[in-house]
């Protein structure tokens, strides 16, 4: 699946702080706020550096990493509880930030289950306008086919109840998206330093990905 480069890369992390796992997806998102998840990667435990180097060659692995290695992911996503002090005086999320951007998540993750269902539902089926982008008639959220079995399973198997749950369970990468959606993600790019007709989720970085790209919470 090919699309135009207008997107720019985000991602969500639900960390596990002793037990259970950490999930983490990596998204990109565009200047409509379409959300289209492309990679997910789950860790047993919860350990800063190894979860850091693991997420380094995820964005390798994805493409969404530039010719040397550097991560092209704008920031995480991370959940409030990641901001809370532990025994040692310094948060989880403070100790990531010092390897990658981090930001908070800006809502209640309750609130994101029915925007979930909204962004999922297919636009109506109409004659594309011209000049349109290739992705002006996809869903507002989706998840490239056999990229993510995991999400899949867990939005496939899980209740309404479940996810309202406070429990960690088996819903960490359902969590990690939620935080993505909440953010209302948009891409927003002043002139790109090159001109980049396409880009694939597939590889993410192919070509010259380096756009003057800014993409923040709304």
């Amino acid at each position: 699946m090919r699309i135009r480069g207008r997107y720019i890369v985000v991602g969500g992390i639900d960390w596990a702080r002793s037990s259970g796992k950490t999930g983490r997806l990596l998204v990109g998102a565009s200047p409509e706020g379409r959300l289209v998840v492309f990679s997910e990667l789950l860790l047993h435990g919860g350990a800063q550096q190894r979860a850091a180097g693991a997420w380094a060659e995820m964005d390798r692995e994805a493409g969404a990493a530039d010719e040397l290695g550097r991560s092209l992911v704008e920031w995480n996503v991370m959940g409030r509880d990641a901001f809370s002090e532990e025994s040692g005086g310094m948060d989880v999320a403070s100790q990531l930030a010092a390897k990658m951007p981090i930001i908070a998540c800006p809502a209640r993750l309750e609130d994101a289950i029915d925007r979930m269902n909204e962004l999922l539902m297919a636009p109506p089926v109409r004659e594309p306008e011209p000049d349109e982008p290739e992705d002006a008639q996809w869903p507002k959220l989706v998840i490239v086919e056999g990229t993510c079995p995991n999400l899949v399973g867990q939005l496939r198997t899980l209740t309404r109840q479940q996810l309202e749950s406070k429990s960690q369970g088996t819903k960490d990468l359902v969590d990690a998206l939620r935080m993505v959606v909440m953010t209302q993600v948009r891409a927003r790019f002043s002139a790109p330093m090159r001109q980049h007709p396409e880009r694939s989720f597939e590889r993410f970085a192919e070509g010259d990905a380096r756009y003057t790209a800014l993409g923040e919470p709304i």
